[in-house]
């Protein structure tokens, strides 16, 4: 299936005259927890740190650096992108992104993985849903096939799981 992700918007993707809602947008009902505690959190050290600042400002806090995760998120696909174009390690990363070029790299080399397709876009017309994982990989040594979905927070949390669970049924319509 051709590259759907012009034809994304609004949390749904267009195929065929029809929407599919993103998976992304499927996993934000999911309770997060540890999330709610992080918010409330990243508004105290705020108020901590400045307690001059206007309860607006406090409570923007978390979204400033939702925002710096979202560019660093940006930044290492790029890099990963780089690599699924060219097969080569990029030398010249900007330093805040080293660590997460390297550990990229240092996983591809470590499990002896080979790029078969990147950025593609998956509709599951039973399901009604549509997304675009990040990698599909083989590991030389047995032929498997992987689905790789490239994550730079702290953790790697339960939706993931359920992301990639998503991709692979619609990899098999």
């Amino acid at each position: 299936m051709p590259d759907k992700k012009d034809l994304r918007r609004g949390g749904y993707y267009w195929f065929e005259g029809e929407p599919y809602v993103t998976v992304t947008r499927v996993l934000q009902v999911i309770d997060k927890p540890a999330l709610r505690h992080w918010v409330g959190k990243e508004v105290y050290l705020a108020m901590v740190k400045d307690p001059t600042q206007s309860e607006q400002e406090a409570l923007s806090a978390p979204y400033k650096k939702t925002k710096a995760g979202a560019e660093r998120g940006s930044a290492v696909h790029s890099i990963v992108e780089a690599w699924e174009n060219t097969g080569k390690v990029i030398e010249t990363v900007p330093e805040p992104y080293k660590p997460y070029a390297d550990a990229f790299y240092k996983y591809i080399k470590d499990n002896d993985l080979n790029l078969e397709e990147h950025e593609k876009t998956v509709v599951s017309k039973t399901h009604c849903f549509a997304g675009t994982l990040d990698l599909i990989v083989k590991q030389k040594r047995d032929e498997g096939l992987w689905i790789i979905d490239i994550k730079t927070g702290k953790d790697i949390y339960k939706e993931a799981h359920i992301q990639l669970s998503a991709y692979k049924h619609a990899l098999k319509e």
